[in-house]
This record gives C-alpha cells, sequence and structure tokens, in this order.
C-alpha cells in the first residue's frame, strides 16, 4: 500500500485472495534459497495491480520442511 501512493495508483487494494498469492508463490524463479530459510519475492504485477505489492516473504525452513515433498533438498 505504501509504494502504490508513490506511483498514483488510483485502485488501490488492501486485501489479497488466497488464491493470489498461491498462484504468486508456486512460480519457482521468485524463490531464493538462503543459509537458514527461503526467501519469495513477489512481482509489481503480483497483487493489485502495479506497484501496489512489491513484496517478499521469508519462511523459516523449520515451517518449509514439513510442508516439502521428503526428497526436496533442504538445508
Amino acid at each position: 500500500m505504501d509504494r502504490a501512493d508513490i506511483y498514483k495508483e488510483a485502485n488501490k487494494k488492501d486485501d489479497v485472495d488466497l488464491e493470489e498469492v498461491t498462484e504468486a508463490t508456486k512460480e519457482f524463479w521468485n524463490w531464493r534459497f538462503l543459509a537458514s530459510s527461503a526467501e519469495i519475492s513477489y512481482s509489481d504485477y503480483a497483487f493489485g495491480g502495479y506497484a501496489q505489492c512489491m513484496c517478499s516473504r521469508t519462511i523459516p525452513y523449520s515451517m518449509l520442511r514439513p510442508t516439502a515433498k521428503k526428497d526436496f533438498p533442504l538445508p
């Protein structure tokens, strides 16, 4: 929302649909694997139009391991 003000977006959106999050998260190109966590960076257009959510989420491996496939190589 803060960045939307910078770009003078008239159609601000402060709620995000779970389906939008799921679709944006399943794309692996926006994942980065760090020593103790994974970071997901969403694009400028991810939620609500250009620049309304240039956001990211950091997920510790302790939360990610139970949801990952057993053979996925997490540290």
